[in-house]
């Protein structure tokens, strides 16, 4: 696909960390023609002075295609997905995607938690995202990033009414470091903690935990390159497969599935007994 480079004013939408001493963190976007540009950035600046343009940003960016030149896999829906197939009677979970989630990390509480209930995929657009495999490759110190299946989301985080739902997914992978500033889906996040909801975090799900500020004096797990994430936001690393706390079960990452959702599908299946009794 083409590409070009672009320039434009980086304007300052909304201050949405400013805590005693913290680094303000903002969140914006900026557009030229077709190509649309979402940022997130941390700046440290004085008080009373978070306002105006922040700087210029330059990104080569992929052009959004015009028209209907969208690749086939891209116009299709998902061949993993079949919405015929969904119990919509059931009680229903939200599992968060974007680009560069896990494939491991999405499909396996996918499928497993759809024996039982019904599973919406939520993702900041209605559109069909590019999941990702990643493994420890012969040569390789950090993970090896190749291209997965795709999958459709069933609603935009905007859509999502939380009060609707028992459950909520955290995807491991790429995608949180970008979905964890979308405002919306922080509202979501803090929705199920507030009401005690069920919450599975796996690998860097937990970076959208922390900016939604809901780790505070909890134990945790996730994978060893996301413990500073975990702690500078106030939680306890615990270097153990799978950990829970409260109503918030964390884990590792693939080697640890079954147990996590073993625990999950359980805590589910406790909170749903307990609002149909009435507690």
């Amino acid at each position: 696909m083409e590409s070009e480079l672009v320039t434009g004013d980086v304007r300052n939408e909304k201050s949405r960390i400013d805590g005693e001493g913290s680094a303000p963190l903002y969140q914006g976007c900026f557009f030229r023609g077709s190509v649309s540009v979402s940022f997130g950035v941390g700046l440290r600046l004085p008080r009373g002075q978070g306002e105006g343009i922040l700087g210029l940003l330059s990104i080569r960016c992929r052009k959004k295609p015009e028209g209907n030149h969208m690749s086939d896999s891209m116009q299709r829906p998902s061949s993993l997905q079949d919405a015929s197939a969904k119990r919509r009677n059931l009680p229903r979970i939200l599992l968060v995607i974007g680009d560069g989630a896990e494939v491991m990390d999405t499909l396996f509480p996918y499928y497993r938690l759809g024996e039982s209930y019904c599973v919406d995929v939520v993702a900041p657009l209605r559109e069909v995202y590019h999941l990702v495999i990643h493994e420890l490759s012969e040569g390789w110190d950090i993970t090896e990033e190749r291209k997965g299946y795709h999958l459709e989301a069933d609603l935009t985080f905007q859509e999502v009414d939380p009060h609707d739902y028992v459950g909520l997914v955290l995807p491991g992978g790429r995608a949180p470091e970008y979905l964890r500033y979308d405002e919306s889906l922080i509202r979501l996040t803090r929705h199920f903690f507030e009401h005690e909801k069920p919450v599975a975090s796996i690998c860097h799900g937990i970076e959208i935990l922390g900016t939604a500020d809901v780790l505070k004096g909890r134990r945790v797990t996730t994978i060893p390159k996301c413990r500073f994430d975990a702690e500078v936001c106030g939680a306890s690393y615990v270097p153990e497969p799978v950990v829970r706390d409260g109503h918030l079960i964390c884990c590792r990452g693939k080697k640890d599935m079954s147990a996590w959702m073993v625990e999950f599908v359980a805590m589910v299946g406790q909170f749903v007994e307990s609002k149909g009794s009435g507690e």
